[in-house]
């Protein structure tokens, strides 16, 4: 029985060896039925490593010549692949080598589910981080932890793709918090997999990452509140109403108090405005 084909998306921007070896560890997948599609996201350095790829054929490059951002990278990959699965993979990430067989196994086995994730070991600097307890994962419906916390990595899913066309992908526009806003958005109505196993290395270090973006959080209030807006009046959605309140005060509160304390007389005013709104909710 011939495998089903998975599309494997990697955007880039400037990160020469994590980026090599982020692609490396899909040419070692035990699953051999991978499309693998680079999205070289206006970066520079990294086009001289990229270029070891080009003759492959189960990788298509692509190059472009300003930068996007990750959703659209992703978003471009997904919509490029002919696969009928789909997978993201950071560039400073690794898979474990049976992370997409297990995966591909257990959405056979669980019809019920369109997406799955799994487990990670974390590396800072190459050293493995102790998770704490409000960071373990989970599957199902939990999207009242999902308010409070992203605990869901865009390298440890693999989607169903017309699950994930269907749903409209990450959106173009969230620079940053654009895995929180998805997660949130489909974890509202469709329960995700998820494998108890370590499949997924994620790290950290010296080098930029979207996570430690300045101002993430308000990246998460808009999130919160596009929900709201979208979801307010359905039936479903009422028994979340308040801790999604109470976690975008939290939020937009936090960011007033920086932007006062940095004397952001600007930005201290718009949040003012925020809560006078969110607290209307």
């Amino acid at each position: 029985m011939e495998l089903p084909l998975v599309d494997a998306v990697v955007p880039v921007y400037d990160r020469e060896p994590l980026f090599l070896e982020a692609v490396k560890s899909i040419l070692h997948q035990d699953y051999s039925n991978i499309h693998i599609y680079i999205i070289e996201d206006g970066s520079q350095s990294t086009a001289k490593y990229s270029y070891y790829f080009k003759n492959w054929n189960n990788i298509t490059l692509i190059r472009l010549n300003t930068n996007h951002g990750v959703s659209y990278c992703r978003n471009l990959g997904a919509s490029l692949g002919k696969g009928e699965y789909v997978a993201f993979l950071d560039s400073d990430d690794l898979w474990l080598p049976d992370k997409i067989s297990k995966q591909i196994v257990f959405l056979r086995n669980n019809p019920m589910h369109k997406w799955v994730h799994t487990d990670e070991v974390w590396l800072k600097n190459g050293a493995e981080v102790f998770q704490k307890k409000e960071h373990s994962k989970q599957g199902g419906i939990f999207f009242e932890r999902l308010i409070q916390r992203c605990i869901i990595s865009p390298s440890s899913v693999l989607f169903e793709k017309n699950f994930f066309a269907e749903n409209h992908g990450f959106l173009n526009h969230f620079k940053v918090a654009e895995d929180y806003e998805l997660w949130l958005r489909l974890n509202l109505k469709y329960p995700v997999g998820f494998i108890n196993e370590p499949l997924t290395v994620k790290r950290s270090g010296n080098w930029e990452q979207l996570s430690q973006t300045i101002e993430i959080d308000r990246w998460r209030v808009l999130a919160l509140h596009r929900i709201f807006r979208i979801y307010k009046n359905t039936p479903e959605f009422q028994k979340y109403i308040a801790n999604l309140k109470k976690e975008i005060l939290k939020k937009t509160k936090i960011l007033a108090r920086g932007a006062e304390k940095y004397g952001h007389h600007a930005k201290f005013s718009k949040y003012q405005n925020w809560l006078k709104v969110f607290n209307t909710f």
